[in-house]
């Protein structure tokens, strides 16, 4: 699967070629709150398959859910999750 995106002003810009590992929909409080309020729509890829291809976001460690993640945010556009 090949899919490219952009945060909102267009600053940040990645790609990602590589096979879909899951998709659902998260309903937990933070994802409420990124998304005010609904539940949040998640695409789960490998981590080799995507890049950034412009700009260079800034990282924000965040600690919910008993997990410990990288918030990748520029212009207050999350743009990605990873898991350490």
């Amino acid at each position: 699967m090949e899919l490219s995106g952009r945060c909102y002003c267009g600053d940040i810009q990645y790609e990602i070629n590589g096979e879909l590992q899951a998709s659902f929909q998260c309903h937990c409080r933070e994802c409420q709150y990124i998304t005010g309020g609904n539940a949040n729509t998640v695409m789960v890829f490998s981590e080799d398959d995507f890049q950034f291809t412009k700009g260079k976001p800034s990282v924000h460690l965040k600690s919910f859910l008993l997990i410990s993640q990288y918030l990748l945010v520029i212009s207050k556009t999350i743009i990605t999750f990873l898991n350490i």
